[in-house]
């Protein structure tokens, strides 16, 4: 197994890619062997090694890396951004009913689409956050991975093979709640299974 915290043997500067192919082919022309050996080659994203085939199929594949940069100027998924923008809105959602409740907003309340709107277009709140979203309190180690915890999982433990985003969001929590409804079924029975061996013992 390849060990995230190795010494490389050789390096080189590269400038942010979007896509994984400019980065070989440029490695390749650093250090020829690359391309003779065909090698496997695996990239360590999120403290996990993924295998990315063959040098010639991973060039071929030219597999897409979405980054974008956050307010603080550091690059981030912009799944990770979205799922930001959703909390504000649902944090000033929240807060202006608190004040409106306490009597310390006197102005007229403003809609729903008009919070949200301050945060993303009214098109893209419904057709990507309002169907994803709200799920996501389903899952706690998506949220926790959302919400960028520190003690969150792996990408590789949370998505699986699912590239993170609003399309996968549905199928990775629908993954987690069958595989909790056959643990729970485990633990029942075992539970079951324990009693039963208790009540013949006395």
């Amino acid at each position: 197994m390849a060990d995230k915290d190795a010494t490389p043997h050789i390096s080189m500067l590269q400038d942010m890619q979007s896509k994984l192919a400019p980065v070989l082919e440029k490695l390749s022309g650093c250090y020829s062997p690359v391309a003779r050996s065909n090698p496997h080659i695996f990239v360590c994203e999120d403290n996990t090694w993924s295998i990315k085939g063959q040098y010639i199929n991973a060039i071929m594949e030219n597999e897409t890396i979405e980054w974008i940069a956050s307010p603080s100027g550091q690059l981030t998924l912009p799944i990770l951004m979205s799922y930001a923008k959703y909390l504000a809105i649902e944090d000033t959602t929240s807060h202006i009913k608190q004040y409106a409740k306490d009597k310390l907003w006197t102005e007229k309340m403003p809609s729903h689409e008009e919070i949200h709107e301050v945060f993303v277009s009214q098109s893209g709140y419904f057709k990507y956050y309002h169907k994803a979203f709200p799920l996501v309190s389903k899952h706690p180690e998506l949220e926790k991975w959302l919400k960028e915890d520190p003690t969150a999982q792996f990408k590789l433990e949370v998505w699986g093979l699912h590239k993170p985003g609003f399309r996968t969001i549905p199928i990775v929590i629908q993954e987690y709640i069958d595989q909790k409804k056959v643990q729970d079924k485990e633990k029942k029975k075992e539970k079951k299974k324990s009693k039963h061996l208790k009540k013949n013992l006395t």
